[in-house]
């Protein structure tokens, strides 16, 4: 059966409500998915560029305040299986609602973005940090919008992985004011300790890749929202994120004057919210004006800008019809009919033993090669069910525990208890479907822009949305928070396989039409947005001996 041709749960209907500017902005994002798709003739591999054109990963506010984060942090003993699967319930009560005060901030920051180790890249030492980024370009910076955490003063500071500091950008309650302006669904931040603020400077990746770097500075913030996520929740925080806010708000935060040129251009793309309740609410006084502008110093002698960046990502958060939230029947759809025949999903191995918090954070590694050997159906359940079993942050609403936009195809070359071929596993209906069997490397490492480890690793998931449906019935945010939500989804996976002792590799760079026409997509509306090799490790892992001679020390 020719399954691409049906598509499945969730019928397309044309719209009828949408304005014109708004259909107008979903076909420019259209276009721009299309112009940036590769194929085996197109220009998606890595540039080179004299080092002065490279922008600096670290950006560092010099001229203004700054206070150190603590030496000795908390210890996250918990099972990063049980964390992933259970959350806080996997926590006992005592870890619970941490101390409101610098060293858990600093544990939280360090957990989420701290330099871990170094690694030799070509010609390059370079540092590691906890979350992982495609080609370790690091594209995103953490803001921490402090209200009341003791040891420091009300405000919004800079997070700087290198001095492992905060840098005060603003002082006083306008921060808060200005966050929660004339949006009363945030009025509780006022009884919370602070939230992290996480944004993406696009020329940091564009530099390598072009205009295709917003989808891959997208993944990576994904990615990093997720880790502040987890390593949170393992401190015994109570976590909330937000995938939305106010792009204008955004960037009259940061000090970000809205005229800037492509080197300085940043936008927020998440909020990660220590939701834990204070001894007494912020007050906020009313605020006196427009906040000053921040000055930053360029990350690179000359930046290239790419408009198309901008332009796409202007059009996804502009005002007007914005989505609000993503419900049902949206967060629901299948690309496979009803009709074909399906096979129930095992229930998701409960985790046993596997790595700390603490020693996977500290030897996550991102695998070049893959030794071609099994891994087990355990294992291979295990990370489908933590990465696309959780719910997915506001502004997406699926109705039960499940992603909400991205589903899972695997392409299976070899898992003990598996048919090798290709296979969709469906969250919502918690069903499996074998698409076609079949020994598929060589194809692997071809349609993932030809990287030889996609063809060693045991499986390969593709994370796929239906685009078409998603932008013309959700509004045209619904292209950023789908590559977010990948990248939150892909980044479970890699906990949960380092978790385990097994490797993997997040692939960005893949020939978009060649996978929808190898999974049988490409009559429908549904695109690739990211894929996630995995297998056993080459090497032996990490141990903690690894852990760099002046990384902070952990305490209980």
């Amino acid at each position: 059966m020719d399954y691409g041709k049906w598509r499945g749960r969730g019928q397309y209907k044309e719209p009828t409500t949408l304005p014109a500017d708004i259909l107008e902005r979903i076909r420019r994002i259209e276009r721009y998915h299309e112009q940036t798709r590769l194929n085996d003739q197109s220009q998606g591999k890595p540039t080179s560029h004299p080092e002065s054109h490279v922008p600096n990963v670290y950006r560092v506010f010099e001229n203004h305040p700054k206070i150190s984060l603590c030496s000795t942090l908390l210890d996250e003993p918990a099972p990063m299986l049980s964390v992933l699967q259970g959350g806080l319930e996997s926590l006992p009560d005592s870890q619970l609602d941490p101390p409101h005060d610098l060293k858990t901030l600093s544990t939280w920051l360090y957990m989420s973005y701290g330099r871990m180790r170094k690694t030799q890249m070509g010609q390059h030492i370079r540092w590691l940090r906890a979350c992982p980024s495609m080609d370790a370009l690091y594209p995103c910076e953490i803001y921490v919008a402090a209200f009341e955490v003791e040891g420091l003063e009300c405000g919004l500071y800079h997070y700087a992985p290198r001095e492992f500091a905060l840098r005060q950008l603003r002082r006083g309650s306008d921060v808060l004011g200005l966050i929660k302006r004339g949006r009363p669904d945030l009025e509780f931040l006022k009884n919370v300790p602070a939230m992290l603020l996480i944004s993406t400077i696009y020329c940091r990746t564009t530099w390598r890749y072009g205009n295709r770097g917003y989808r891959y500075v997208l993944l990576d913030a994904g990615h990093l929202a997720q880790n502040a996520i987890s390593a949170g929740t393992a401190l015994g925080m109570n976590i909330l994120t937000r995938l939305q806010l106010n792009e204008s708000m955004g960037r009259q935060l940061i000090g970000l004057a809205d005229e800037a040129d492509f080197g300085q251009a940043e936008s927020i793309q998440a909020a990660v919210i220590w939701n834990d309740r204070t001894s007494q609410p912020t007050a906020v006084q009313p605020s006196s004006g427009p906040l000053p502008l921040i000055d930053r110093d360029p990350l690179a002698q000359q930046v290239e800008a790419y408009g198309g960046v901008l332009a796409v990502h202007g059009d996804c958060v502009a005002p007007g019809v914005g989505v609000r939230e993503l419900n049902p029947p949206l967060t629901e759809l299948s690309p496979i009919p009803t009709t074909m025949e399906d096979h129930p999903m095992p229930e998701c191995p409960t985790p046993e033993g596997g790595h700390t918090v603490r020693q996977v954070m500290m030897g996550r590694n991102s695998a070049s090669s893959f030794p071609r050997s099994a891994i087990t159906r355990d294992e291979f359940l295990t990370l489908n069910c933590l990465g696309f079993g959780a719910i997915s942050p506001y502004p997406i609403r699926p109705a039960g525990a499940h992603t909400g936009l991205v589903r899972p195809f695997w392409v299976v070359h070899e898992v003990s208890g598996v048919n090798s071929g290709v296979w969709y596993a469906d969250p919502v209906s918690r069903q499996w479907y074998f698409l076609r069997p079949g020994h598929f490397r060589m194809e692997s490492a071809y349609l993932c822009q030809e990287q030889p480890a996609c063809g060693q690793a045991s499986a390969i998931c593709y994370m796929a949305a239906n685009l078409t449906l998603l932008l013309h019935q959700g509004g045209p945010d619904a292209y950023r928070l789908a590559h977010l939500e990948a990248g939150l989804c892909g980044q479970r996976m890699q906990l949960a396989a380092t978790a385990m002792d097994l490797s993997c590799c997040g692939i960005s760079r893949f020939y978009d039409q060649e996978i929808r026409t190898f999974l049988g997509l490409d009559q429908t509306g549904w695109q690739c947005l990211y894929a996630l090799a995995i297998g056993q490790r080459a090497t032996a892992a990490t141990d903690e001996s690894s852990e760099p001679a002046d990384a902070p020390q952990w305490r209980g």
